[in-house]
């Protein structure tokens, strides 16, 4: 399903941003006091790869090489560490991985 593509406006854009992070503590204050200008707030879209598999002989694609996720999103390690215990739960069981 294509959508529309969503497009923020790069003036305002750090207070927007500020505003809708307002209620979280520590760090993410911390970040968002950093930053000075609405161009260090990068808004890109999200692509999505269809591939018949993540996989060729030793190989695998894991978190952002398998999920094209904005670099602003900061999800990239967290999907490695899930997808990487997936690998290693298969790779342990005792039927062959297909």
């Amino acid at each position: 399903m294509v959508q529309r593509r969503f497009h923020d406006p790069l003036k305002g854009r750090l207070e927007r941003l500020r505003n809708r992070f307002a209620t979280f503590a520590g760090r993410v204050q911390e970040y968002l006091a950093s930053l000075e200008r609405d161009e260090q707030i990068i808004c890109s879209a999200m692509e999505w790869m269809e591939f018949e598999r993540w996989y060729t002989g030793r190989v695998i694609l894991v978190a952002d090489a398998a999920h094209a996720s904005s670099a602003m999103m900061g999800q990239g390690g967290r999907m490695a560490m899930d997808e990487e215990l997936r690998a290693a739960q298969l790779l342990r069981a005792p039927s062959p991985v297909t």
